[in-house]
């Protein structure tokens, strides 16, 4: 598949390198370096890094996404303690009848665990590691 003039304007306009968009072989869609993360050499900010500086990193983020669980995990229970239990239970843990302030806060926190934990596997992927492990560490406290 080849890059069109969009695609191209799209990706230099990205700021974030996460977010950039490619083309890949054997994918239907375009793809970040989080779907794919042979995909890191193409992006001018991690075009030098090394295996070492991949793994460091993806240390340093899974460590942020253990925070960002561990404040998410708190949040649930103290407004499940403020909100009640009952009703229907939407994706991220919260519920229906809790405040938008509250579905926010727990929409945030959610998504900046899932955000720092994609990060994190990309990076261990690119510093040559197998996944096996990096799951061993993202299952420690």
């Amino acid at each position: 598949m080849r890059d069109t003039n969009a695609l191209r304007l799209a990706r230099e306009n990205e700021r974030d390198p996460y977010r950039r968009r490619f083309t890949f072989a054997k994918w239907t869609r375009t793809v970040t370096v989080l779907d794919e993360y042979r995909l890191f050499p193409r992006l001018r900010e991690f075009a030098d890094w090394d295996k070492a500086r991949h793994a460091k990193v993806a240390i340093e983020y899974l460590a942020v996404a253990h925070a960002d669980r561990a404040v998410w995990t708190d949040v649930l229970r103290r407004y499940e303690t403020l909100y009640g239990t009952e009703g229907t239970l939407i994706s991220g843990g919260f519920r229906d009848h809790w405040p938008e302030f509250a579905k926010d806060a727990c929409r945030y926190f959610g998504q900046r665990y899932h955000d720092f934990t994609s990060r994190s596997l990309a990076h261990w992927q690119a510093s040559g590691r197998r996944t096996a492990t990096w799951r061993a560490l993202n299952e420690a406290p």
